[in-house]
Order: C-alpha cells, then structure tokens, then sequence
C-alpha cells in the first residue's frame, strides 16, 4: 500500500527524531516493505491503521516501526584495518596513559547484535598481558531491542562466525551449540550491553577513553549528527579518542574534534579553551 504524502512526511519527522534516520522521498518504497509486514503481523488491514496508531503515541507501534527500519547488519572484525589500529596503536597509548587499576572505558556506540564490541573483547583478551595492571570496560548500545538480546545472548550463526572470526579464535573463544556458536563467558564479561539512543543525553559523570561511533553518523542528517557527536564529545575523558567508520564523516562538528595525523577514522576531542 501506497504511503500517503502527508504520512510520509510524518514517518520521516517520527524516524528523524528517534533514530536520526532521514528517509528520502525517492526511496518511499523502502519504507512501504519494511512496514507492511509490521502492520499485518499487527492484525491490520492497512498502513492506515498502524500509522494511526502511532500518532497517537502508541509505545508498541513505535517499538515495531523503530526495530523495522534500523539497519543492524554487522559482522566481527568488519574493516580489520581499524581493529589493528586500535589495538596496536591506541589502547597501547591509553594503557601508557592510565595508573595501575585505574579503568580503562571503552563505547560501542550502534553497535547492532555485538560483533563489534565482542571483536574487540577478543582482542583485548589476545593482548592480556598489555591489560594486566588495569581493568577493561565495554559498554556498548543501540536503540534496537531485538539486536541487544542477541548481543546479550552471545550466540551467533555458522554464517555470522564464519564471516570474520578466525578459525583459531572461533576454537578458542566460542563453543558450539548445535548449529550455531557461543562465545565464551570470559568474553562475554568484558562487555556491558544496554538499549540506548546516541541522539538523547548522556551522563557527563561517565567518562569514556575510547568512543567507537562506526557506520552509524553516515545515516544521520546534518542536525541530528551535530547532536550525537555533541553528546560523544560530552562523554569522552580529556584524553579520549573517537573512532569513525569510512563513510562516516564530522562536517558541521569540526570545532568539536580534529583528526589525528596518519590514523584514518581517528579524532581528538577539542578541548575548552
């Protein structure tokens, strides 16, 4: 069914504000396919009715309409480059940076069903010698519901495993069960996973070393990138780093962060003068 202009406009204003994602007009068709199975597994005849229940605020409509349209497709270890950037290079420096016990604060921000920030646990559990004189924190998030109780679960397919995990780091860190794989708890420990918007406010008491924002700021429009690159900056220690995706870019936040010399994806905070 045909979305009507006026509720297009409504749909964009409604994902524009509570997810940052801007449909355009051109691409309404995306937006009919993703939402006709949603209004249907609803019992309704129409988009009519599923739109008119989410004007009126319904929290249901809005968490089905919201998990239809993210895009949480991901993979472990995606653009590989960056991982050994971060973990040759960056963590090296923020160990050098932090006192004996002192925490060191990771941020997975968007970070879908896990792969991300358990990649990096893997990583981190690879390199525990350079870790032992402090402890390791991740705290990763994202606005879909379905996507963090997978994240939680920690049990991904042979088609998601096979995708980036080396075969010497699936034997040493997932258990099979069935068909599909369990990564092991000592991993599993190193990662906090909670529902969360980049777009609403965070808590100036925690400070980040690291904010991992990848693959997430290229799907915002101009405003709505200016405020979650506002609250990331708010979030990050004085020494911290943010690290981008390749399709992501800072226009209209170039006052916030400055890229660091030869590390692509690689930003400091601007600090208060």
């Amino acid at each position: 069914m045909a979305i009507p202009a006026s509720d297009f406009e409504f749909y964009k204003q409604f994902l524009t504000e509570e997810t940052g994602l801007s449909p355009e007009s051109e691409k309404i068709y995306l937006l009919e396919s993703r939402l006709s199975p949603v209004y249907k597994k609803m019992g309704f005849e129409d988009l009519g009715e599923l739109t008119d229940l989410l004007r009126a605020g319904d929290a249901n409509a809005k968490r089905c309409v919201i998990e239809a349209i993210l895009d949480t497709e991901t993979c472990f270890f995606r653009d590989r480059k960056t991982f050994d950037m971060i973990i040759n290079d960056l963590l090296p420096d923020i160990v050098a940076s932090k006192k004996r016990k002192e925490t060191i604060s990771i941020w997975a921000v968007g970070c879908a069903s896990g792969q991300e920030p358990y990649s990096l646990a893997m990583l981190i559990k690879e390199q525990a010698k350079m870790f032992k004189k402090n402890i390791v924190k991740i705290f990763a998030t994202d606005l879909s519901e379905s996507a963090i109780k997978t994240a939680i679960a920690g049990e991904y397919t042979q088609y998601d495993v096979q995708r980036g995990v080396p075969v010497r780091m699936l034997i040493k860190y997932f258990a099979q069960n069935n068909t599909d794989w369990m990564i092991n708890k000592n991993v599993r420990s190193l990662v906090k996973f909670e529902v969360g918007n980049i777009l609403n406010s965070v808590s100036v008491n925690q400070k980040y070393d690291l904010v991992l924002c990848r693959n997430v700021l290229s799907e915002f429009d101009e405003s709505q990138k200016r405020k979650a690159l506002e609250n990331i900056h708010a979030s990050l220690a004085r020494h911290g780093r943010l690290v981008i995706g390749f399709h992501d870019n800072i226009e209209g936040a170039k006052d916030l962060f400055v890229p660091q010399a030869d590390k692509d994806g690689l930003y400091i905070p601007v600090q208060p003068a």
